[in-house]
């Protein structure tokens, strides 16, 4: 591509890898929904979310236990993915208190965790940590443990 133009205004939107350069899923930005994340880390975070905030709601009793345990899973993601930006962990944890993922959401979820090793070790973990926080194991939460464990082999 050599000139790139919008139809509507006629303007010229060069140079042309400029113009796509926004677009690029490892852009970091500072809108307030980014949590300082690139798009591709927002995405791998928010299944991580969703997938822990599914199983800790499968027995209808979402524990502050549990809000610590992904907390804590929070960190770990930062930590291992080396990102650079504070975590502004209170308002990722408002976010997940927010959530109420459908099981097509954590299928979704753990399809994504299956083709990336770090995510997958992080979820795995992190799930049978959430799992065992509020000192009580429901038949929900052993029913989904196996599910993961089978999926995720």
């Amino acid at each position: 591509m050599i000139e790139i133009f919008d139809p509507r205004t006629g303007e010229t939107l060069s140079p042309v890898d400029a113009f796509f350069a926004q677009f690029d899923p490892n852009k970091v930005t500072k809108s307030g929904l980014s949590w300082g994340l690139s798009v591709r880390q927002r995405a791998d975070l928010v299944s991580l979310l969703n997938a822990l905030v599914f199983l800790a709601r499968c027995d209808r009793d979402f524990h502050p236990a549990e809000v610590e345990s992904i907390e804590a899973t929070v960190v770990k993601f930062w930590l291992e993915r080396e990102i650079a930006e504070d975590c502004e962990i209170e308002d990722i944890l408002d976010y997940a208190e927010r959530l109420a993922p459908s099981g097509e959401i954590f299928w979704a979820a753990l399809h994504k965790f299956k083709t990336d090793e770090s995510l997958k070790r992080i979820f795995k973990t992190a799930a049978m940590q959430l799992i065992a926080a509020d000192d009580v194991i429901q038949k929900e939460e052993t029913y989904w443990a196996i599910e993961i464990e089978d999926f995720l082999k």
